[in-house]
C-alpha cells in the first residue's frame, strides 16, 4: 500500500494524542493526507442561508469501517447518512432521499442486493455502489432484478472510492464535485 492511500479495512492504527480532553465529538473527518483527525464541534450556530449540501447514504455493519467510508465520503463534499444494517438503510433512504448509496453487500437483516433492488423500484436513477470483502460477489449479483452502478472490493482506497463516485455520478475527476443543493 502506498503512503497516499488509506484502505479501508486498516482502520485500526488511529492514535488520538493523550492531550486531547476526555470528551469529543465523535466526528471523524478525513483530511487530503487521508489521516484521520478527530473533529470537534463548533460553537457557532448553523447559517439557515447557508447551501444545503447533497446527502450520501452508506451502509455497512461494521461500524469502524462504516466511519471512515463516512468520513471519506463527507470529505469529497456530502452530508453523510449512516445505517449499519438493510431495514435502517431502506427507513433512512425514505427519510433522507439521498443523492447517492454506498451499501456492503452483507448486511443484518436485509442484505445490499436486496436493498438496491428496493430502492432502484423508487429510484431507479440514484446511482448505488456496492461493497464487499468476499470474492463470489458476481454471483450473487444474477439473481438481482438491477445491477450496481459502481463496485468496490475491499480493501479498497479513499481514490479508488472517490473514482468511483465521480464515475456514477458522472463526474470528471478535472472539475471536481459540487454537493450543494440549489435552493
Amino acid at each position: 500500500m502506498s503512503g497516499n492511500t488509506l484502505a479501508i479495512g486498516l482502520i485500526h492504527f488511529i492514535s488520538v494524542s493523550s492531550s486531547l480532553p476526555t470528551q469529543y465529538s465523535q466526528d471523524v473527518i478525513l483530511t487530503r493526507e487521508y489521516r484521520l483527525q478527530v473533529g470537534y464541534p463548533s460553537s457557532d450556530p448553523v447559517d439557515p442561508n447557508e447551501p444545503r449540501r447533497a446527502v450520501a447514504l452508506v451502509v455497512e455493519d461494521e461500524t469502524e469501517t462504516r466511519e471512515v467510508i463516512a468520513a471519506a465520503v463527507e470529505n469529497y463534499g456530502f452530508r453523510v447518512v449512516q445505517a449499519g444494517d438493510g431495514i435502517q438503510a431502506y427507513r433512512q433512504f425514505e427519510r433522507e432521499k439521498p443523492s447517492i448509496v454506498i451499501s456492503d453487500i452483507y448486511l443484518p437483516y436485509t442484505n445490499g442486493i436486496v436493498l438496491m433492488n428496493k430502492i432502484k423500484v423508487r429510484a431507479p436513477r440514484l446511482p448505488i455502489i456496492l461493497i464487499t470483502g468476499y470474492s463470489h460477489y458476481r454471483q450473487l449479483l444474477q439473481g438481482s432484478r438491477f445491477p450496481p452502478d459502481g463496485f468496490l472490493a475491499k480493501p479498497f482506497t479513499v481514490d479508488e472510492l472517490y473514482t468511483t463516485m465521480n464515475r456514477v455520478l458522472g463526474v470528471s475527476s478535472e472539475s471536481g464535485f459540487n454537493s450543494t443543493i440549489q435552493r
